[in-house]
């Protein structure tokens, strides 16, 4: 199958997929318009009804992390600790605590992680400061 042709079935697939919602929007619709008749006949109220639901792309919640006390998401530590969510990742997964993850700073290793910031608390716990890091 040549990249042209396999275009092609992707464009007949997508256009499937848009007319198939756009039909199933239209069905409900006209199901709504329909019972607004019906309610307008019997002379009935009827309760206000969104015309068709949107399903909103929901991902997964972050799930909060405790560390020094706190809980927070990774995106919030990483936000506080002012460090990118990438390195707290990389460094949780080669094995480091979460305290150790977010007191050392940018650029250190693992080795002078845990020689130099081991049982460290950042400023934040020391202090009244919002920010934890």
């Amino acid at each position: 199958m040549t990249p042209a042709e396999r275009a092609s079935k992707i464009d007949e697939q997508e256009f499937r997929a848009e007319s198939a919602a756009a039909l199933q929007r239209a069905l409900a619709y006209s199901a709504s318009k329909r019972r607004e008749e019906r309610a307008l006949v019997a002379g009935t109220e009827i309760p206000e009804a969104p015309i068709y639901k949107v399903l909103l792309k929901r991902g997964p919640q972050p799930k909060p992390i405790s560390a020094f006390g706190l809980e927070m998401s990774i995106s919030d530590w990483a936000k506080q600790c002012q460090l990118e969510i990438q390195t707290i990742r990389r460094r949780l997964k080669k094995g480091w605590s979460l305290e150790l993850a977010l007191t050392a700073p940018t650029g250190t290793t693992t080795k002078q992680a845990l020689a130099e910031y081991s049982g460290r608390k950042p400023a934040f716990i020391q202090s009244t400061e919002p920010n934890p890091c």
